[in-house]
């Protein structure tokens, strides 16, 4: 289920009732009007890409808002020499390996996600051993969930992560 940010972003581009839960990624909450404000005054005309889960109120000052698979779409097709990027962090990494003659700026500062930085590696590696923590999902529920998870998989740039 999409918090709530990305809740009302689905919303706003769709028109259907869309549910969110009531909580938010610490990162994206972060990014406030006037940190993107802020960004846009140090690199004026500089595209500013924010991702669907940050504030509805700090999305609306951005010149594109997409999903990581968006932004690195964005940046390859782009003719901009640098772009702000407000998501977390740890993402302009993937951006600089894969898109390396642009600049990006990570209009957040150096706060990353606490709750990304919880998936290590090893942690990944553990539970794909282990096949734990286990996650049950009720069948119609999954039934329901597959078609728009297969859309999504299928509309991602090829090498996208």
């Amino acid at each position: 289920m999409p918090d709530r940010n990305l809740a009302a972003y689905a919303r706003r581009r769709t028109g259907r009732d869309i549910a969110g839960w009531d909580g938010f990624c610490p990162c994206h909450e972060r990014l406030s009007p006037d940190l993107l404000r802020a960004a846009r005054a140090a690199w004026p005309g500089a595209p500013l890409l924010a991702h669907p889960e940050c504030r509805p109120e700090a999305a609306a000052l951005a010149d594109e808002v997409l999903g990581t698979a968006g932004m690195l779409r964005f940046a390859r097709q782009s003719a901009a020499r640098e772009i702000l990027v407000a998501t977390e962090p740890g993402f302009l990494h993937q951006l600089r390996r894969q898109v390396p003659d642009k600049r990006f700026h990570a209009v957040s500062g150096d706060f990353g996600c606490p709750d990304m930085a919880l998936a290590t590696l090893p942690k990944v590696v553990q539970a794909l051993e282990s096949m734990e923590p286990r996650v049950e999902i009720e069948p119609a529920l999954a039934r329901r969930a597959e078609a728009p998870i297969r859309r999504m998989l299928e509309t991602m740039p090829e090498g996208a992560p």
